[in-house]
């Protein structure tokens, strides 16, 4: 798209201003001509070759004529059957989708009498832009299975000149489930420093939480001197914080909430009788990532 080249006072162009500055009361409107002008008609960026504008002299606000715009809007009728789907491609999709014209219309959230203009092969009007990007991802969706919507619109709007620099969510993990069993400490392949001796010496056993994959996640440890209980992941995990359901050997079920992971460790209960072995299952909510 050309840059806007800077206006020049026209007195001899065809469009009449002239008239004091209805916005200020105080100037008076001329005629100005640019020799490109960038604008955007519904929804669509347009440049504008010699467009004649009316700008107040003493508070610069933009008047425009009625002819002129008529000339603009008749420009970007033309531009805008060029970007969106032809009605042969509507046609097309309507009947790879096996739909009527009016369930076709109601997918897409249009009446039959539009769709029915869109469909004209010497159309006047085309479909607005909103309507074209629903037909265009529901063509990408018959296509191409799932696809990333965001991803989509946003190459959408670059087809037309509009850079969006869009911040993606980052998605938090899935609900993790692990499953606990007791292995013997010549079991378990990772050793954690702060195992306390008396533990070592009576070879407890160690209680290791694996995944739904067979895969040893974490494992659950007694804190003797705070009585507390905790969780000991084996990886880092992608999350800080979580909320999880501890399910019980003797089907009792207690959730624990708002808990923060501090060097792959959380305490999951203070002053508590509960030892890594009577645990069965923790089903695990990630609330905010890493």
């Amino acid at each position: 798209m050309s840059k806007t080249n800077h206006p020049t006072v026209n007195e001899a162009s065809p469009v009449v201003f002239g008239y004091k500055c209805q916005e200020c009361g105080r100037g008076t409107v001329r005629s100005t001509n640019f020799a490109d002008y960038s604008t955007k008609i519904q929804g669509y960026p347009l440049l504008i070759r010699n467009a004649t504008i009316g700008i107040c002299d003493s508070c610069g606000a933009k008047h425009f004529d009625a002819q002129e715009t008529l000339r603009w809007k008749k420009e970007a009728e033309a531009a805008q059957n060029k970007l969106v789907l032809s009605s042969q491609e509507i046609r097309e999709l309507q009947q790879v989708l096996q739909l009527s014209m009016e369930q076709f219309a109601a997918l897409i959230g249009s009446t039959r009498q539009s769709l029915h203009a869109w469909l004209k092969p010497h159309r006047v009007v085309a479909q607005s832009r909103m309507a074209d990007l629903i037909m265009r991802l529901l063509r990408e969706s018959y296509h191409h299975g799932k696809i990333d919507v965001l991803e989509f619109l946003t190459q959408q709007a670059r087809l037309i000149g509009v850079e969006l620099d869009v911040g993606k969510h980052q998605q938090s993990p899935a609900r993790i489930v692990l499953f606990a069993r007791k292995r013997s400490p010549s079991q378990t392949e990772t050793t954690h420093a702060n195992e306390f001796a008396a533990e070592n010496k009576a070879e407890r056993p160690v209680v290791v939480l694996f995944d739904d994959k067979d895969k040893p996640a974490a494992r659950l440890q007694y804190d003797y001197r705070t009585a507390s209980l905790n969780l000991v992941f084996i990886d880092k995990p992608q999350f800080q914080e979580f909320a999880a359901d501890v399910i019980f050997v003797d089907g009792s079920e207690e959730q624990v909430l708002n808990r923060t992971i501090q060097q792959s460790s959380a305490r999951l209960y203070e002053k508590t009788k509960r030892k890594p072995e009577t645990v069965r299952e923790i089903a695990i909510t990630p609330t905010k990532s890493a």
